[in-house]
């Protein structure tokens, strides 16, 4: 069975589709297009290498003008692109989410959120997502300890950037509050942008692996446990731009 995203719009009923699922040995395949991305999952090796240090922080946004949807919000239609691909780069589970939300278009759906969402290791994560702004754009990025990382997720212009970047870490360590210098010292000192990420294309992968799935009877990388997992955090936004931003956890 091939769903498009998001699974459910509730995740008891997103609980019941995995149930049956399970239940009648069928495959269950929601589409989380970007997880096929070879960019990704490039950016998800890099991670796991140590290559950018401890992630710090992850700053996603979804922005554009031109596709304004009369039958959901932006969240619901941005955020499980959003979502899936922040489960997919960390092993670590979302943890809390403030989702703040506003309406410029129409009177009844959100065309503008902000949410921040507290990682179990601490790693922060902000997604933005907009339907009324002049970049038409689908960027991530990463920051770690060692190195930062950009990603734009646009099919038409899909590319990654790798940031060398030097701190002066003797001026955050000074304990003299007369010798401390006023600020700490802070440049990228190289750029270099990863090739041969772009040939393949994320939804022929996507419909191979449902396929190999269903002839193999075994689970795709897009199942249904896993965007359950999204829905989660979905449903849980939601409920926090219903009470005003009030952070929820997950």
């Amino acid at each position: 069975m091939w769903i498009e995203k998001p699974l459910a719009l509730h995740v008891e009923e997103g609980r019941e589709l995995v149930r049956l699922s399970r239940d009648q040995g069928t495959v269950l395949f929601v589409d989380h297009t970007f997880l096929y991305d070879p960019a990704i999952r490039k950016l998800r090796d890099l991670i796991a290498q140590g290559e950018l240090g401890k992630v710090h922080h992850i700053y996603s946004q979804r922005l554009n003008l031109g596709r304004i949807k009369r039958d959901s919000s932006v969240w619901w239609n941005s955020a499980p692109h959003d979502i899936s691909i922040l489960l997919f780069l960390l092993d670590n589970a979302p943890r809390t989410i403030a989702l703040h939300g506003y309406r410029y278009l129409q009177p009844n759906l959100e065309d503008l959120n902000m949410a921040v969402l507290e990682m179990s290791d601490g790693v922060s994560a902000f997604i933005y997502h907009n339907w009324l702004f002049p970049e038409n754009t689908a960027k991530l990025t990463i920051v770690g300890s060692k190195k930062m990382l950009v990603y734009e997720g646009k099919f038409e212009k899909r590319a990654v950037a790798l940031y060398d970047y030097s701190i002066d870490r003797n001026s955050t360590t000074v304990e003299s509050v007369e010798d401390r210098p006023t600020t700490i010292p802070a440049k990228v000192i190289a750029e270099h942008t990863l090739t041969g990420l772009t040939d393949q294309e994320p939804l022929a992968l996507a419909v191979s692996d449902f396929l190999a799935s269903v002839r193999h009877g075994r689970a795709p990388l897009s199942e249904g446990t896993f965007s359950l997992k999204v829905l989660e955090v979905m449903e849980a936004g939601d409920k926090s731009l219903r009470s005003n931003g009030t952070k929820i956890k997950i």
